[in-house]
């Protein structure tokens, strides 16, 4: 499973702030991998906003999928 989908797949069972900790924490230790890879602060951070739209589109995905099925969550 790519960093993505296991971003994407936890943050489906979060909510409310325990959700925003998960993804600060997730942004945080992506950019400080990167960082320590010698990325510069520009491409650590369009790389992390690449990451978060990435994310956003897998979740999306994942909601219309599940509509289509006629599956929803509660």
């Amino acid at each position: 499973m790519t960093a993505i989908r296991t971003a994407a797949a936890e943050l489906e069972d979060l909510h409310g702030a325990e959700a925003l900790q998960f993804w600060r924490r997730r942004c945080r230790t992506l950019a400080d991998e990167l960082f320590a890879c010698g990325c510069s602060e520009d491409e650590v951070r369009r790389q992390v906003m690449d990451f978060q739209g990435e994310v956003q589109a897998e979740l999306q995905h994942r909601h219309l999928s599940r509509v289509s099925q006629g599956v929803m969550s509660q």
